[in-house]
């Protein structure tokens, strides 16, 4: 079975489970109608891991504070009100996500409702990335932010 099939027969079976993802993880409702193709995603994916990026912020938090990480972004000149894709790992089976901002992400989601505790937000030129990772440490959770940027 080649790639391209493999992928779509992979999409049809983590198609609903992404959409209930991320309709819980934003404040807009989301539809197959607003993910990029997986080709695109691929294609893009591929020119993310080839950039060349450079660390410019990390702080890990209790998951309690996580509204905060709008705050952090803003103090570190990442613009919520442009558009972003979103990336999570059932993305590379469904496709990038494209948001018309951050501002619609939902900053107090749900620890359960997201099993997979790592997203990711681009920005259109693929510059500038927001990774959230979220986990259990020592019986606590914590969220944890990374800002990347072009060298």
């Amino acid at each position: 079975m080649n790639n391209i099939i493999k992928q779509r027969v992979l999409k049809q079976r983590y198609l609903n489970s992404y959409l209930v993802e991320l309709n819980n993880l934003f404040t807009i409702d989301i539809s197959e109608n607003n993910l990029q193709s997986l080709e695109f995603t691929q294609k893009h994916i591929e020119i993310i891991h080839q950039m060349n990026r450079a660390l410019i912020y990390t702080e890990s938090l209790p998951f309690s504070q996580r509204e905060q990480l709008r705050e952090i972004l803003i103090n570190n000149n990442f613009l919520l009100e442009k558009p972003y894709y979103f990336w999570s790992i059932l993305s590379d089976s469904c496709g990038l996500l494209a948001v018309p901002s951050m501002e619609c992400f939902n900053w107090s989601f749900n620890y359960d409702k997201d099993k997979n505790g790592i997203i990711v937000f681009f920005d259109t030129s693929f510059g500038k990335e927001v990774v959230i990772d979220f986990y259990d440490e020592r019986e606590k959770q914590i969220i944890k932010i990374e800002l990347w940027g072009l060298e």
